[in-house]
């Protein structure tokens, strides 16, 4: 008996231990506050922990960034989402510039140390790996090589501390707002994640990343400004939403996402035994991005098993403020696959609208082996634009396999835009 109301005991103890709890962060809030109720809201997300639910204050932004979260017990959920009227708050890795800050060093050449945080608010942090610059609502993102290379306006420069511009007069006279996006990834992802009806907003590197996740589920989110630093030293990239090497019961819904870099939504992954399983990609906006849906593996024994982009609507690809920037001008598609060594492929592209591309429709590698279902879409294509997009470095005589449109299976409708 004894022993038995000591299990009791210790289980209700541990169950208190883990109880979920809520906090609320505002704009104006206090971290000396206890955070657990919106009269007393935090100021910043800090020991964020599986189980509780972290939610910000409508209206307002936040400059932060959400790394990995360890695992907790029971596999306990954590939820990030909003409280409140007014618009959806917005997390994001802008810095914004302070006025007079720039110095002239010579003729139509401005500089900015980036390295003193005095010369900006918004998003901390010593990174100088620069995106893109936003004046005003307009996005600048021509990254040249030297200071010496930069020849038209908002042209720029950066290396390990300082930021160069070419501008006619000082930058600070141009505009009152100016915003610079550096290589900060906004939110990591975890197991058992809920994400929803928050904006991410300006950042270099991509918004949302998830490397070998299982139970998330992002609904409702706004993303936009995404993308451009370098990565590697080699390669700019970034993408709205991104899921590496694997990922088990994901669902990505009712998003809206814009002006991305590269990728609107990717699934990829580089390894062995790297399987998504039970991903399903719905009824999301998505325009204006280099690619609407990319998904690629190089590896051995991975595949999909049971995922779906479905029901979503794709406009404009290669509209968006990275295409004119870009090195390579033939991705601006809808559809993107680079790599296909998988050894099952069950990927349905369904009920979809793709409207408008620059490229193509499509942009993809084949080797003989099925990359994915595709019924009941509708693709509007200008007259100009070919189903599949060319690459010069690799013309298509030269692939193992053209894509041709019986791979397109029932119901897809091939319409001109007018």
């Amino acid at each position: 008996m004894i022993k038995r109301t000591f299990i009791i005991v210790f289980l209700i103890s541990l169950n208190k231990l883990f109880a979920q709890q809520t906090f609320y962060l505002s704009s104006d809030g206090n971290d000396n506050n206890i955070g657990t109720s919106a009269a007393l809201p935090l100021r910043t997300l800090k020991n964020i922990k599986p189980g509780n639910t972290y939610l910000f204050k409508s209206g307002d932004t936040f400059f932060v960034k959400i790394n990995p979260i360890p695992k907790g017990p029971y596999e306990s959920s954590i939820t990030f989402s909003s409280y409140g009227k007014g618009s959806k708050p917005i997390l994001s890795a802008y810095k914004t510039i302070k006025p007079g800050v720039w110095k002239k060093i010579k003729n139509n050449i401005w500089q900015l140390d980036l390295g003193n945080p005095m010369n900006y608010t918004g998003f901390g942090g010593p990174d100088t790996n620069v995106a893109f610059i936003k004046v005003g609502t307009n996005i600048f993102g021509n990254r040249c090589i030297s200071d010496v290379s930069l020849k038209a306006n908002w042209d720029f420069y950066c290396d390990k501390r300082l930021l160069y511009v070419f501008s006619s007069s000082d930058p600070s006279l141009v505009s009152r707002s100016i915003k610079i996006a550096c290589n900060n990834l906004i939110l990591n992802l975890s197991d058992n994640m809920k994400i929803s009806n928050l904006q991410l907003i300006g950042t270099g590197s991509h918004a949302i990343r998830g490397e070998s996740i299982k139970n998330v589920v992002l609904r409702n989110l706004n993303i936009s400004e995404i993308g451009g630093s370098v990565l590697f030293n080699t390669t700019r990239y970034g993408n709205g939403i991104e899921l590496w090497n694997s990922a088990d019961n994901c669902l990505i819904e009712n998003c809206k996402i814009t002006q991305v870099y590269d990728a609107a939504l990717t699934m990829q992954g580089k390894g062995d035994n790297q399987y998504f399983n039970d991903v399903v990609i719905r009824n999301n906006t998505i325009q204006y991005n280099e690619q609407s849906f990319e998904f690629w593996i190089n590896g051995f024994k991975s595949g999909f098993n049971n995922c779906k982009f479905i029901n979503n609507y794709c406009a404009k690809a290669g509209y968006g403020w990275s295409h004119s920037v870009r090195p390579i001008k033939s991705t601006g598609v809808h559809i993107l696959n680079y790599s296909w060594e998988v050894i099952k492929s069950d990927l349905t592209i369904s009920g979809n609208t793709f409207k408008d591309a620059i490229s193509g429709y499509i942009y993809i590698f084949l080797n003989g082996k099925p990359l994915f279902k595709s019924y009941n879409n509708k693709i509007y294509l200008r007259s100009e634009t070919p189903l599949q997009s060319e690459d010069i470095r690799f013309p298509l005589k030269n692939r193992a396999q053209l894509y041709k449109l019986k791979d397109i299976e029932k119901g897809t409708q091939y319409l001109k835009l007018k």
